[in-house]
């Protein structure tokens, strides 16, 4: 075909021909593109099917049966006849129709997408689905994808059939569960599966779907953001003592108040399309989660499944945001939030959580081993005292000479270096002397945060706890400790 459009251009060249006068002459076009040139294959196509042997077919197999025979045809008609028509079939297309579908779809396959009448569109994907052009589900699943990708900002209309197709696609012909992403909500339907089955989930993929299902975001609160750790706790063991109270005292468990019961109902897939089922006769499997399958018996196909909405649940949010209430409340916090949730009963239960972890973190910080240096030099004297009254002379010489090695090995520095500089030694005796230590900090262009936490990194080993806390915004010697440091300071 390239030649004879070759020979064309020379004929219709100006450059080519001099020295004529010109008149009115036909247009010279290929035999293809002459208004009645109907390609063999079509007339074939319109001949065979015509018959009364395809009479009896189903619409669909009789779709899917020209799509075979013409899936790799390919046209170039330089026209364009319009087609609107639901469930759109090659049976009900003139040749024109024919002929402007064929050369629309040889520029798709090679790449090029363009606007043209949406039943065409849906034509073409319908043969995607039935996998008419292609070799195998996963080159038509990336075909389909590709010509949403290029159609989609010409029609955006197409969006919803593509994504139920796609899906389908996917589940039908037992494709790679990741290609549903975006096609479904799995992050959603993960988060429902792992607050469904909670006795079995660690409290941090717990805390993560509660975030994701609840209508109350605690990742957007002031509170949660300053006390996170505390807050998710708290949210996680609420969410659990909550669904222990339903499973014993309500009607329904928590999942059924949040997600209803998992159902088993018939599936019909590409039931709005037009799709012509090879394979119903087998039996099969596809898991997509734990709690969301689909299979096919005796040729009919089941989905279980939640029917979940895949939107932000209003009743786990309330729970959260009484959490984070009650919590402030606990806590001092400055910024209160007023009381919304009336339910008595699930208020005294989140009180309860928040109480015992506030409790148990108490009962934590309690058990952390304080050293009161003070008391170390009267024990070490004691100890040498008793050393030496066990010891012979002979051990006592030794003693002396191992001593006087080690000295000379390992000078004892802390007579001559302080642990702490020139400007920590400072902040710390105005610290301690109740002096005005953020003006020197300010003065010496430094942050008193920052000394601080070098001072309490220092002193770590010696005292085996931070000797600085914050009470509010304000840093504090803890009182232990204020003896033990006067002496590191010399005050």
């Amino acid at each position: 075909m390239g030649d004879i459009n070759d020979i064309i251009n020379i004929v219709m060249s100006e450059s080519k021909i001099s020295g004529k006068v010109y008149s009115d002459e036909p247009i010279i076009r290929t035999a293809s593109n002459l208004p009645n040139f109907v390609p063999e294959k079509i007339t074939e196509f319109k001949e065979l099917f015509s018959k009364r042997e395809y009479l009896g077919y189903s619409n669909s197999k009789k779709f899917y049966v020209m799509g075979k025979y013409m899936e790799d045809f390919e046209d170039n008609y330089d026209r364009q006849k319009s087609y609107f028509c639901y469930f759109p079939t090659y049976s009900q297309m003139d040749v024109k129709q024919l002929r402007t579908y064929f050369t629309w779809r040889t520029k798709v396959r090679k790449g090029i997408i363009e606007e043209t009448s949406l039943s065409y569109v849906y034509l073409y994907m319908y043969e995607l689905i039935n996998l008419i052009g292609v070799k195998g589900a996963k080159d038509a699943f990336s075909a389909l994808k590709r010509l949403y990708e290029g159609y989609y900002p010409i029609d955006r209309s197409i969006k919803r059939y593509y994504r139920k197709w796609a899906a389908e696609m996917v589940i039908y012909y037992g494709l790679p569960v990741q290609l549903l992403e975006g096609l479904i909500d799995l992050e959603y339907e993960n988060a429902a599966n792992t607050l469904i089955d909670y006795k079995n989930r660690s409290d941090e993929d717990i805390y993560s779907a509660i975030t994701r299902i609840s209508s109350y975001n605690p990742e957007k609160s002031a509170f949660c953001k300053k006390y996170h750790d505390d807050f998710s706790a708290v949210a996680v063991a609420v969410y659990r003592k909550w669904a222990e109270y339903c499973d014993l005292r309500c009607k329904r468990s928590l999942s059924e108040r949040l997600f209803g019961v998992k159902l088993r109902q018939r599936v019909y897939f590409f039931d709005d399309a037009v799709f012509f089922d090879n394979g119903g006769d087998m039996d099969r499997e596809y898991v997509v989660n734990e709690n969301h399958r689909y299979f096919c018996t005796d040729g009919k196909y089941y989905a279980e499944k939640y029917e979940l909405s895949g939107k932000k649940n209003a009743e786990l949010g309330a729970v959260m945001r009484e959490a984070d209430r009650l919590m402030r409340i606990e806590y001092g916090f400055e910024k209160t939030l007023l009381e919304e949730l009336d339910n008595k009963s699930l208020v005294k239960l989140i009180s309860g959580e928040i109480k015992s972890f506030i409790e148990e973190k108490r009962k934590r910080e309690a058990r952390i081993i304080r050293i009161d240096t003070s008391q170390l030099s009267g024990i070490r004297r004691d100890a040498d005292i008793i050393r030496d009254k066990l010891m012979t002379d002979d051990e006592k010489q030794d003693d002396i000479e191992l001593t006087e090695v080690i000295s000379e090995e390992h000078p004892d520095v802390s007579d001559n270096i302080s642990i702490l500089d020139e400007n920590e030694t400072e902040f710390l005796q105005l610290m301690l002397s109740g002096g005005d230590f953020s003006a020197f900090a300010a003065q010496k262009q430094l942050m008193a945060s920052v000394l601080c936490d070098s001072i309490n990194e220092k002193l770590i080993d010696m005292f085996g706890d931070t000797v600085i806390e914050y009470v509010g915004d304000e840093p504090s010697i803890i009182e232990d400790y204020e003896e033990e440091l006067k002496g590191i300071v010399s005050l």
